[in-house]
């Protein structure tokens, strides 16, 4: 039996610093929106023996100004290790090795979380100021790689 796996997804909200509260660019006049706090999308220990694939939940918090009622567009870009949202994987760090995964907008998997215009769609949501978003993480049963901690960056941006 193989050790299991850490594995993590990071996303890196709209080309943020490093800075936790950063402002996402707004589209709409006198909107903006301000990003609270982000939690990784963290598929903790992976076995690659198991038939079962890999779920997990990250979220997304965040603020727009004024507090009026409005509709905010939130896209997850491609992978950094593939350039692709319709194939996202993490890397082993410091190795070779991809481990298959992908964002989903619903816990059944069955919408895939993109930019609507490369692949997957984007999430559009209803609300006044605070929003909090779930991202639904699948990674698939079986598949052969090495013990080790495996990452992956992505780009989320909203638009109000």
């Amino acid at each position: 039996m193989r050790t299991a796996l850490i594995l993590f997804v990071a996303l890196a909200c709209a080309l943020l610093s490093p800075a936790w509260r950063q402002e996402a660019r707004a589209q709409a006049i006198g909107v903006r929106c301000t990003i609270e706090s982000v939690t990784s999308v963290d598929f903790g220990n992976y076995d690659p023996d198991s038939a079962r694939e890999q779920n997990t939940t990250g979220r997304l918090r965040f603020n727009c100004e004024p507090p009026d009622r409005l509709t905010v567009q939130v896209t997850i870009g491609p992978s950094a290790v593939t350039g692709s949202i319709a194939e996202r994987a993490m890397r082993e760090v410091g190795g070779a090795d991809l481990l298959r995964y992908n964002l989903f907008q619903d816990r059944r998997a069955t919408v895939v979380w993109g930019d609507g215009v490369t692949g997957g769609s984007a999430a559009f949501v209803d609300g006044k100021r605070g929003f909090t978003v779930e991202i639904f993480g699948l990674a698939p049963p079986r598949q052969n790689v090495s013990e080790g901690t495996y990452a992956d960056v992505l780009r989320i941006t909203i638009l109000p």
